[in-house]
């Protein structure tokens, strides 16, 4: 700043001195770092150094601190006149010592920590959040919830399950507080059971982590009688506190033993999943195979099943029927008719062998109509009474309702 006489002028520029700043140390200035030197290496030594400067600058305020005050002490308890004077000069002693390590806290370069202090500070405490309570819904009503929110969240959800660093499921709940729910609790669950049931088991490892860090936090949210939302940062600061106490080793060893029971739990799940897929397709193979077997039966003339009676023929005689080999089919039941001649009843039957009507055989064609006509009256007769057993059931049931005595009528 240059010399100025008038004092005018001389406070003007006192007003725009800002020479207090030019001692700031920062442990991170890149503009003194050499090519050759690891820029990394020489921030960490640097603010390292700084600290235990700190460290070191605090001791000696406390030791002489506490020596001042012991003195003092000591000379006002003193009656002896020389032992007093022995005193004031140690006291002496260390106002110089004192002065000395003031200048030494004065000279020390200002820094991130140090170059501003709080002049004031207030805490708000927000109003808790409402917590909806699930349980006063029907399962329909909250299967639409479900539905709903997983329509709005789903790809943020999957976003947050892909987190493999505390800190960045941490922050990005706090960009999304809403997610911190029960619906985001299952679906991860569901979500880890469709990742083992599909074998992609890295991305199973990842996911279910997260599953039970939701629920680790909707646990600590129904301890606390709070919001989900508002109780998470607390469920990463405990969790990150690592496990050098007892009590970080217990929650680490309660937070693993729980993700390992759930993954066995989801796995198990998946097992069962294909499990009932496979079951489920031989119920339907079954049933439609049924359907076949009806179809076949009302086709077929007298109500017998065509493929059920070629599957119980002969060896022989299907093989002539496959071939289309008809004198040799003539030949086996005009040889063997004790062997053969049922069987071919059966298949003019069901329909397998229509045969001509000179046949001796052809009767059967029309004996075969007839029964399946009675079969038909028959099963049309069953149902009827069935029907008509069922109304009158429900007949006397709504009589008895009616006659039913009252509330009142009991207690005349």
């Amino acid at each position: 700043m240059p010399e100025v006489k008038d004092k005018q002028t001389k406070d003007k520029y006192q007003l725009n001195n800002y020479s207090k700043w030019d001692n700031i140390h920062v442990s991170d200035d890149e503009d003194d770092t050499h090519p050759n030197v690891d820029t990394p290496s020489l921030f960490r030594w640097r603010h390292k150094a700084r600290v235990e400067r700190e460290e070191e600058l605090k001791k000696r305020r406390f030791q002489i601190d506490r020596d001042g005050d012991k003195l003092k002490q000591q000379i006002r308890k003193a009656k002896d006149e020389t032992k007093k004077k022995e005193l004031e000069d140690k006291l002496q002693q260390w106002k110089l010592d004192e002065a000395k390590l003031a200048k030494d806290e004065k000279d020390e370069p200002w820094n991130v920590d140090t170059m501003s202090k709080d002049k004031e500070s207030r805490t708000i405490i927000n109003k808790p959040k409402p917590v909806e309570d699930l349980s006063k819904l029907s399962d329909d009503e909250r299967a639409e919830l479900y539905k709903k929110f997983v329509s709005e969240n789903e790809d943020k959800i999957k976003q947050f399950s892909m987190y493999t660093q505390m800190r960045d499921a941490e922050q990005f709940l706090k960009s999304n507080p809403h997610l911190a729910c029960e619906f985001t609790a299952n679906y991860l669950c569901i979500f880890s059971i469709d990742l083992a049931q599909e074998k992609k088991f890295s991305l199973f490892e990842i996911v279910t982590h997260q599953a039970i860090c939701m629920q680790f936090i909707l646990e600590l949210a129904t301890g606390l009688k709070r919001h989900p939302a508002e109780t998470f940062p607390a469920f990463f600061k405990r969790y990150t506190e690592g496990t050098d106490t007892k009590e970080g080793k217990e929650y680490h060893k309660a937070f693993n033993d729980e993700l390992k029971l759930f993954r066995q739990r989801a796995k198990d799940r998946a097992l069962q999943r294909d499990k009932e897929i496979e079951e489920a397709a031989l119920q339907e193979a079954a049933e439609e195979e049924e359907r076949d077997r009806q179809k076949r039966i009302e086709a077929s003339p007298s109500g017998l099943d065509p493929q059920e009676v070629f599957e119980n023929s002969p060896e022989e005689m299907q093989n002539c029927y496959i071939e289309q080999d008809v004198p040799k089919l003539t030949k086996l039941v005009n040889e063997n008719p004790e062997t053969y001649m049922e069987h071919m009843k059966n298949w003019i039957l069901c329909g397998l062998w229509i045969p001509s009507p000179d046949s001796p055989l052809f009767y059967l064609v029309e004996e075969g109509k007839k029964a399946k006509e009675a079969a038909l009256k028959e099963e049309a007769e069953k149902k009827q009474a069935e029907e008509k057993a069922k109304a009158e059931e429900e007949r006397k049931k709504k009589e008895a309702e009616k006659n039913k005595p009252s509330v009142l009528d009991e207690l005349d």
